[in-house]
């Protein structure tokens, strides 16, 4: 397979950009508490009783649902690259046992905080969660939190004992009473403060070709790893449509992509699989966009960082719930990557299953005008079968441009701070 040798400004790498701890910090703390602030003020905007609700509460309901679903999945994954601050020995590979395992507990509960973002606590229309599901994954988050805050006692165990002791009371008293909403929105805060207060300030994070690092992961390695999400969500969706019996819809004989995720448990899995992925997909893009020099590439990239945004909507509202913002992520999606891959082949034609893929999505695109022009029904098996074409041909031609054709060397992560002058500060 051909592939085009870079041209010398390509090889030049770039100077990393970096930001203190303490300001990564801010990322996730000011998107936690997004998701928490937007669903109150949704809340205070529908008129009900302002004092006070759960926080799971101000998430059941349109569109404060898809707030949370978004901004949950969103911070989740920055939560995770925090603990790296907060035991970098421990993700270096170092580092006793009891820190090797208190990074390993805390992203246990991040990875439930994730999924309560994604199943709220009623089984209403806008919400089709489960209070079960959603309660036993919000107190194994708080659990295993406080648990990692108690045995970290070296500082800061005043915070760890009211976490706990919010835990503790929250989960006893099963009401909806103000005060029990209160000790939920203060163990939130105090979890924020007590991350804050334990990061290491002699680390950055990084983005760019790193040196001395700590802990990072490549732009490749997210590529495969939205590859990995993007198939196994839809292999998944198929097997649990399947077997519950909600595809194929009205008796035809094939479904589209979005019918899979209209049911419980699809539409819990999409919620959670699409937006880890497109997390993953928007960091490699972004590599990807600064590790090129070609102006064509770049304008074609922002377009596709742009489409993983429509994808991400798709994912987080399914059209059962919201149609026109569902078929508009989804419209987003589409057209936006085919429009990469015309940008990408115009730039270089030289791998041929790369130009493939492209011609598919190019053949496929037309199919998604069906959402706003009527078809006849007996086309719908086709344009459902075309439709995971263009879905495929984009993972693919995803993963041919940015392993084969233009590999990136960037990486994103956590370093250790170096002297002035070799690195490029972000803020």
């Amino acid at each position: 397979m051909m592939t085009r040798p870079p041209t010398p400004c390509e090889s030049t790498p770039p100077t990393p950009m970096t930001m203190s701890a303490l300001q990564y910090t801010a990322v996730p703390t000011v998107i936690c508490l997004s998701a928490i602030g937007g669903g109150y003020a949704i809340w205070l905007a529908e008129g009900r009783d302002p004092f006070l609700p759960t926080i799971s509460n101000t998430w059941d309901t349109a569109p404060g649902t898809y707030f949370s679903r978004w901004l949950v999945g969103l911070a989740t994954g920055c939560l995770a690259l925090l603990q790296v601050f907060i035991y970098p020995e421990a993700a270096a590979g170092r580092g006793s046992t009891k820190q090797k395992l208190c990074l390993r507990v805390s992203l246990a509960a991040i990875l439930c905080l994730s999924v309560v973002g994604s199943i709220c606590d009623s089984p209403n229309r806008q919400c089709k969660g489960n209070l079960y599901v959603h309660s036993f994954f919000a107190i194994t988050w708080f659990v295993l939190y406080d648990l990692v805050m108690l045995v970290s006692y070296e500082q800061d165990l005043v915070l760890a004992l009211l976490a706990t002791i919010c835990t503790t009371t929250r989960t006893t008293y099963h009401t909806r009473l103000w005060w029990v909403a209160c000790l939920e929105w203060t163990n939130i805060l105090l979890v924020l403060v007590w991350s804050a207060r334990r990061v290491d300030r002699d680390l950055r994070w990084g983005f760019g070709r790193l040196q001395n690092t700590i802990w990072s992961i490549t732009s490749d390695s997210l590529l495969k790893l939205c590859g990995v999400i993007y198939v196994s969500t839809l292999l998944v969706s198929c097997v649990m449509g399947l077997h519950a019996g909600y595809i194929p819809r009205n008796h035809r004989r094939f479904w589209f992509i979005s019918d899979m995720w209209t049911q419980i448990p699809g539409n819990w899995l999409s919620r959670w699989a699409v937006m880890q992925g497109c997390h993953a997909g928007w960091v490699a893009h972004v590599a990807m966009f600064a590790d090129t020099t070609s102006k064509l590439r770049k304008m074609g990239l922002v377009v596709a960082i742009v489409s993983l945004v429509g994808l991400s909507i798709v994912g987080c509202c399914d059209e059962s719930e919201n149609f026109p913002l569902h078929i508009t992520g989804a419209l987003v999606f589409f057209y936006g990557y085919d429009i990469w891959t015309v940008c990408a082949v115009l730039d270089d034609a030289s791998s041929r299953a790369r130009v493939t893929c492209a011609i598919v999505c190019w053949l496929c695109a037309p199919i998604h005008m069906r959402h706003i022009m009527h078809v006849p029904p007996s086309l719908l098996d086709t344009l459902a079968v075309l439709e995971w074409a263009n879905a495929l041909a984009i993972i693919g031609f995803m993963l041919l441009d940015g392993l084969v054709a233009h590999p990136s060397a960037l990486a994103v992560g956590v370093v250790r701070a170096v002297p002035d002058g070799l690195e490029k500060p972000l803020l």
